[in-house]
């Protein structure tokens, strides 16, 4: 005997990962800073543990901040200080969101 369960599979993908910032409350008026991302038993989102049904994703332009000098990458300030030197993109892009999750 088939389940349903088995049948309908529904896969959700959201383009946040931990580090990033939402807008969340309920006027999506206050930046969180995405620490944990859970499921209830419902299969509601959670978001640092409170319910994320409806969120307003901020817009990064990622490029602003991370430049590439020789064969190294650089992490920018907005004012243009510079705030660290990277092998790699991946390590230098860390770095910012290290940096916005402890604003």
């Amino acid at each position: 005997m088939i389940k349903l369960k088995e049948i309908l599979s529904e896969a959700i993908s959201l383009p946040i990962e931990i580090g990033d910032t939402v807008m969340m409350g309920k006027f999506k008026n206050k930046k969180v800073v995405v620490k944990d991302i859970s499921w209830n038993e419902k299969g509601d989102l959670l978001i640092n543990g409170k319910s994320a049904l409806r969120i307003r994703l901020q817009k990064q332009d990622v490029n602003e901040y991370l430049k590439k000098k020789g064969n190294k990458w650089v992490v920018l300030s907005k004012k243009g200080k510079l705030l660290g030197t990277h092998d790699t993109k991946e390590k230098a892009m860390k770095q910012l969101a290290a940096i916005e999750a402890n604003k």
